[in-house]
């Protein structure tokens, strides 16, 4: 009996909705990943959070290759998200939250 949500393997986290293709398979964290943001500007950056204490950010136009990680908290990453003109990041984790200013390029 299928599950729902279904579950999928961590490390294929772009998939195509339409047909369902895998698109990219984004490998580089070491323990699980809790939540994934894309930025709301259209740019194609998707941000990872995840129990190894970074976020991970990810080029989708550049093929999904990560182009920075982010580090500072302490213990796992819970959550992120982008303000609403991407210009900033916000992470929560177990005991702090960050705030990043995002220049990316």
């Amino acid at each position: 009996m299928a599950s729902f949500p279904p579950r999928v393997n961590e490390k294929e986290i772009v998939r195509s909705r339409t047909i369902g293709k895998l698109l990219l398979n984004l490998v580089d964290h070491t323990e699980v990943v809790r939540d994934l943001t894309f930025a709301p500007d259209g740019s194609l950056i998707l941000v990872s959070a995840s129990r190894d204490k970074t976020l991970r950010v990810w080029d989708l136009k550049d093929d999904g290759n990560m182009m920075k990680v982010l580090r500072g908290h302490q213990n796992w990453v819970y959550s992120c998200a982008f303000s609403p003109d991407s210009s900033m990041l916000c992470s929560v984790g177990a005991t702090a939250i960050y705030i990043f200013a995002v220049k990316w390029k």
